[in-house]
């Protein structure tokens, strides 16, 4: 008989137990929904927001604001995030939303928001960690974004990222800008029209790790203060107006990924504390006034440096025999510069090099050149326009690798004086779809078999000793028959 009532007990037990736990799952997750319900002050803030959208409705009429798509919420109820990416949101920013006072993350970037950036937009708003209002049209004084009166009043200490850039925002970066933002580490204000000078404040925010300010009106030189972010992955300053010389210590910022410097006003030698920077990944020093010998610089140590940039500079010397050392490297262009003397034979040690540009240099031994480059396997654009002057084109009987270049999409070899006859070697060139040969000074007819091309687009071979026909075979060329 005990044996029985046990067993009835345990039975009764084992029903209620699934009514028991339901109940409990009840109460929690009513005290969860009450701790989670948007709080009503945050919602009225919300609702009114004159943004209209081109994309699907964001569907914001449900009561509780925080399961509204973007926006999320803290434990009391009140609105921490509002992630609008890519939304087709149009009108403008609306000041209020300053006003909520929770709010850590605002992202309203890649939309269509146009108007001026309301002043003082965050004086309430101290929590701000992220602000993103990239890839707009907002317009306005960066200096009155956040305050008013001239001072860092109203700016959030807390933030962290802020990215403008994109927009049609205009000013001066004002030195307090900078001053009260010690979490700040990421600063993008791209492709506006900023001016005036970079505020030297900016070598003080050490917690900064990227700094992108391209496209602006800014002037000034790089101050070797700089060596005090060390933080620093990220240098975009390129398109605006800078001068004086690379810093001598820059290589201090050995965690440097991205140096981008082109389009400026920079002069002088390159630094050999440059070559420090291990961890560079984007190397681009174009269209300024550097100098010096390039063949002194020693890249064996850029291993991860798999783009590299110095056009149109005034650097001197030969090919840099230690740059095929960069095991990583994609893409060289050192056109427009002072380049003797020949390719080096190393540089088929790049595997994965797919794009050279040496143009408008003084390179010799075009038959040495062809014989080493067409050996890089993943070569697909080859620029050497104006090198080679009045050599001779190479023939088949001089080429080593009678079927290399097979990845090769683009030959430019123009301006060069080259003299001889259209080489068969061409036609192995399956995947070619550009032949820049122009202002040369070849001979001979045009050959049929460049019919045989089967991706062939573009053939230029103006400004030449060309003689005899057209060749009919030219015709079937499938950049010409088809629609």
């Amino acid at each position: 008989m005990l044996l029985r009532v046990q067993n009835l007990q345990s039975k009764n037990m084992q029903h209620s137990l699934p009514r028991d736990l339901l109940l409990t799952f009840l109460l929690f997750s009513s005290i969860f929904s009450a701790s989670h319900a948007c709080n009503q002050i945050d919602r009225n803030y919300l609702l009114p927001l004159p943004f209209s959208t081109s994309s699907p409705s964001l569907n914001w009429s449900a009561t509780d604001c925080c399961n509204w798509k973007g926006i999320s919420c803290d434990h009391k109820g009140r609105v921490t995030h509002i992630w609008l990416s890519s939304k087709g949101l149009r009108g403008s920013v609306p000041p209020y939303i300053g006003n909520l006072t929770s709010l850590s993350h605002l992202n309203l970037s890649h939309n269509a928001l146009s108007g001026c950036l309301p002043v003082r937009f965050f004086s309430s708003c101290n929590q701000l960690e992220v602000l993103d209002l990239s890839n707009n049209h907002l317009a306005g004084d960066i200096s009155l974004l956040f305050s008013s009166n001239g001072s860092s009043e109203g700016w959030p200490s807390s933030i962290r990222l802020v990215d403008i850039s994109n927009n049609d925002v205009n000013g001066i970066i004002q030195y307090w800008f900078l001053q009260r933002a010690q979490k700040l580490d990421k600063l993008n204000a791209g492709f506006n029209s900023l001016s005036g000078l970079i505020p030297h404040v900016i070598y003080s925010a050490t917690s900064l790790e990227e700094i992108s300010l391209p496209s602006n009106n800014l002037t000034s030189p790089i101050s070797n203060d700089i060596v005090n972010l060390t933080k620093l992955t990220c240098l975009e300053l390129y398109d605006i107006e800078l001068s004086g010389r690379l810093p001598v210590d820059i290589g201090k910022l050995n965690r440097l990924k991205h140096l981008l410097l082109d389009t400026n006003h920079l002069t002088g030698s390159l630094p050999p504390s440059l070559m420090n920077c291990t961890n560079l990944m984007t190397l681009n020093l174009g269209l300024n006034f550097f100098e010096g010998d390039i063949s002194t610089f020693n890249f064996s140590h850029l291993h991860q440096l798999p783009t590299l940039d110095l056009w149109n500079n005034k650097f001197t010397g030969s090919f840099p025999v230690s740059l095929p050392s960069c095991k990583s490297m994609r893409a060289i262009r050192i056109a427009r510069n002072r380049l003797e003397g020949q390719i080096p034979p190393e540089m088929v040690q790049l595997k994965f090099l797919s794009f050279l540009s040496l143009s408008y240099n003084r390179l010799t031994n075009v038959t040495g050149a062809i014989n080493i480059l067409m050996r890089c396997k993943s070569l697909s654009i080859l620029l050497l326009t104006q090198n080679f002057l009045h050599e001779a084109l190479p023939t088949e009987d001089s080429i080593v690798d009678f079927y290399g270049f097979q990845n090769l999409q683009l030959l430019g070899l123009d301006l060069c004086q080259l003299t001889g006859q259209l080489p068969i070697w061409l036609s192995k060139l399956k995947k070619l779809e550009i032949l820049n040969l122009n202002a040369n000074r070849i001979t001979g007819p045009i050959p049929g078999w460049l019919s045989t091309l089967p991706r062939l687009i573009s053939l230029e071979l103006s400004c030449n000793l060309i003689s005899g026909e057209f060749p009919k075979e030219l015709c079937a060329l499938l950049a010409l028959v088809s629609e």
